[in-house]
């Protein structure tokens, strides 16, 4: 599928970067400005963290963490990983359990620098940490599974792009996790993420529907629970509204005063996964309005025959950062294959 992209970067993936050329322009900004202290040490945090920047116990050095949208590396991507591992000090890049992969000890003044070499391939370290939606996730084995029903890859990726910069997704209560499964096995382990997807097929009129068993509010940590069931049967076209629903639920009801117990999981226990159900249902008719408009099916649609992530484009509107009340949520109020893969065993 050729696809334009933005600032000249490459197409990648399903066939846009990942990368924004000129936020990282900013991000350069905005170290200058902190190092001259034009900017307090708290913003310049939060804004760091938005970007996907930590910083470390050493003085001056961060680890920089790059996101890989369900695992998946083009060729050009991964030598570029290697290229900039070279560059840091312990010439060293560390892939972590979310399918991202870190690099530690980089100085704050060399990481323009490195953001452009990444964005240079279509990668990118937007909403990498801090209160936002990380990475999505898909089960390694996603593609080429035998039992799976079908591939939730496209599906994962339509997501991802969805929340990636969107506003709402800014400054959440805490961070937000999810992951994809095709598997009967469950390679994604859907159960302990704040929102889990697994793939799944139900029979109506006579023709196949693919949808997803959605699930809610898992998560490990110090206070671990597994995932509850949302509803029987999410079609896919109701995907994207769906999880902007859960999100916006999050948004509004998690704990933004005491951080360990701001997730999902919480607002679950504290309201009941009835209440939530029902909170989050009825977001959702609200945003297939809001979303795109009395169109939002033939454009998302039902047998559109496009793929997934080239839909995506129909359903981010500004109206998605827009309340029933008119009111915006409490993000915007409180902030400005290409490669083989293994199989299940």
């Amino acid at each position: 599928m050729d696809v334009e992209t933005k600032g000249g970067a490459p197409d990648q993936g399903y066939g846009r970067s990942w990368a924004a050329p000129g936020e990282i322009d900013t991000f350069d900004q905005f170290v200058e400005d902190f190092h001259a202290g034009r900017i307090n040490p708290d913003d310049f945090k939060r804004f760091r963290l938005q970007h996907g920047i930590y910083g470390q116990r050493q003085h001056e050095v961060q680890m920089v963490r790059v996101k890989i949208p369900w695992g998946g590396l083009t060729a050009s991507q991964l030598d570029r990983l290697a290229d900039v591992a070279e560059r840091t000090p312990r010439r060293t890049g560390h892939v972590t359990t979310r399918q991202n992969v870190q690099f530690h000890f980089v100085p704050l003044a060399d990481v323009p620098d490195l953001m452009r070499s990444l964005a240079e391939v279509g990668l990118t370290t937007r909403e990498a940490c801090g209160n936002t939606v990380r990475n999505v996730t898909v089960g390694h084995c996603a593609g080429v599974c035998p039992n799976e029903p079908f591939d939730p890859t496209p599906y994962a990726d339509a997501v991802a792009r969805f929340l990636l910069r969107n506003p709402m997704n800014q400054n959440l209560p805490r961070k937000f996790k999810i992951a994809f499964s095709g598997c009967q096995e469950d390679s994604g382990l859907t159960p302990i993420h704040d929102l889990g997807a697994r793939a799944a097929i139900e029979t109506a009129d006579g023709r196949h529907v693919r949808g997803f068993e959605i699930l809610i509010g898992g998560g490990l940590g110090p206070a671990p629970q597994l995932a509850q069931v949302l509803e029987p049967f999410t079609p896919a076209d109701d995907l994207v509204p769906t999880v902007a629903a859960i999100v916006r639920v999050f948004d509004r009801h998690g704990n933004r005063d005491n951080r360990n117990l701001a997730r999902l999981k919480f607002v679950v226990k504290k309201l009941g996964i009835d209440n939530v159900r029902a909170l989050i249902l009825r977001e959702r008719e609200v945003l297939r309005l809001t979303m795109a408009g009395s169109s939002h099916r033939s454009k998302c649609g039902r047998n559109a025959g496009q793929h997934p992530s080239s839909r995506i484009g129909a359903c981010r509107s500004p109206a998605i950062c827009v309340r029933l009340d008119g009111e915006p949520p409490m993000s915007c109020r409180r902030s400005n294959r290409d490669g083989p893969r293994s199989t299940c065993g």
